[in-house]
């Protein structure tokens, strides 16, 4: 279950009010804002894509939810937890998702004792009527209107994501955090706002290589939740039950000696099962927004790097990793992104081009795939923010772990239902 782009979901009873939310459809795509923005499920799902996994996809992602009540809405079918309409508008009022009740075919709100107790929160909300037959050009320019002023808003400060079992809005950091719990053992996730910046490496630094040029902008559209440390050997076996490390002295070293195939297909296979919401490995463009956290120089820390900074140029016959918050974070409270273990992406290298690109996925089509940061026994222009490496997706190795993202559209609506 990923989230989508989806700005407004439509939620309606087919039996009933089928054709009148179609016509509601199609007029907010007219609007140019909300071209390719609105979600009806008759509208935009294929034939034979799943059906739960798709509505779930589309909740996760909106910002408005527009409950279309006929004369016959509020039936006993209402009153079946498993109820379409019912999960959907109690999922989008427990993600504090903005629901307009939309009345058609002279509908009036129920009462509180027509609605299931998870609903009557749908009774604080003023509802448009839609009149078909006389005004409903006036009714959507007044809908628009609406959905300007509500999405206009800004994001409300920071609420607690579902999947979080503490949470803070600021410390000395930039970020707003979150912590899940897996089996006891703790890992902080820091929300990255969207956002653009300038990735790869510029053509006079000495340090740069071919496949990091040419310097590019990027705009990251949609925010990310990220683990502020390479994952741990403690979470990793709190989930998994097992430590394949090489160095194995400390619950808080960085687990090393996993695959990317093992990363995806077991730890975040499992972790995306217990949150209820997509755990993934960031792409390139996501790590290395988060490394240069708002800077534009070789490492979040300035020109150079320092020992003190991160673990970096050991030997090859003596290195060790440390602890993974050993060395200081950057602004945006993220540990030992320079340095310590190259950090697996979602991923293979893609391509650079000197054109302005939104949200570029890393390529899919080689059995490589890409890695970030650096190691403790690779030279501090390894660990440049900049700097990018590949090797094949099964192998594992001393040198190689990882962090992961969730990702949710915002920090106010960043868990399951």
């Amino acid at each position: 279950m990923s989230p989508s782009n989806t700005t407004i979901f439509i939620s309606y009873r087919r039996s009933e009010s089928q054709l009148h939310t179609l016509v509601l459809y199609h007029r907010l795509q007219a609007e140019q804002e909300y071209r390719d923005q609105v979600f009806m499920d008759q509208q935009t799902m294929k034939v034979g894509e799943n059906f739960r996994q798709r509505i779930e996809g589309q909740l996760q992602g909106c910002r408005v939810l527009l409950a279309v009540i006929g004369p016959g809405w509020a039936s006993e079918r209402l009153h079946n937890p498993g109820d379409w309409v019912r999960l959907e508008i109690t999922t989008a009022l427990k993600r504090g998702i903005a629901v307009i009740p939309v009345l058609i075919d002279g509908a009036r709100m129920p009462g509180k004792a027509e609605l299931p107790e998870d609903l009557h929160a749908l009774l604080e909300v003023h509802a448009l009527d839609l009149d078909h037959r006389r005004y409903f050009e006036q009714g959507v320019a007044v809908l628009v209107e609406a959905l300007k002023d509500l999405l206009n808003k800004p994001v409300p400060s920071f609420v607690k994501p579902t999947w979080a079992v503490r949470a803070g809005e600021r410390d000395e950091f930039e970020t707003p955090w979150a912590d899940i719990e897996v089996n006891g053992v703790a890992q902080r996730m820091r929300w990255i706002k969207p956002g653009t910046f300038r990735m790869g490496c510029d053509l006079v630094d000495p340090n740069e290589f071919d496949y990091e040029d040419p310097q590019h902008q990027v705009t990251l559209t949609r925010g990310y939740w990220l683990a502020d440390t390479a994952c741990t050997q403690g979470l990793w076996q709190a989930m998994t039950g097992e430590n394949p490390s090489h160095f194995n002295d400390g619950a808080d070293l960085p687990v090393e000696m996993v695959s990317w195939d093992d990363v995806v297909g077991l730890f975040l296979l499992d972790l995306t099962q217990q949150l209820g919401v997509q755990a993934a490995l960031p792409t390139e463009a996501q790590w290395e927004y988060a490394c240069r956290a708002g800077t534009q120089t070789a490492y979040s820390f300035g020109q150079s790097l320092t020992e003190d900074q991160a673990n970096f140029g050991q030997s090859w016959e003596n290195g060790l990793t440390v602890s993974v918050k050993d060395r200081p974070a950057n602004r945006w409270g993220l540990h030992q992104m320079h340095g310590n273990v190259w950090e697996w992406c979602k991923g293979s290298c893609r391509e650079y081009k000197a054109e302005a690109v939104e949200d570029p996925p890393d390529c899919r089509s080689k059995e490589r795939r890409a890695l970030r940061g650096g190691s403790y026994r690779e030279a501090d222009v390894q660990a440049r923010s900049a700097s990018r490496y590949e090797h094949d997706r099964d192998f594992a190795s001393p040198d190689y772990g990882f962090r992961f993202v969730l990702t949710p559209i915002n920090p106010d609506q960043a868990g399951g239902a």
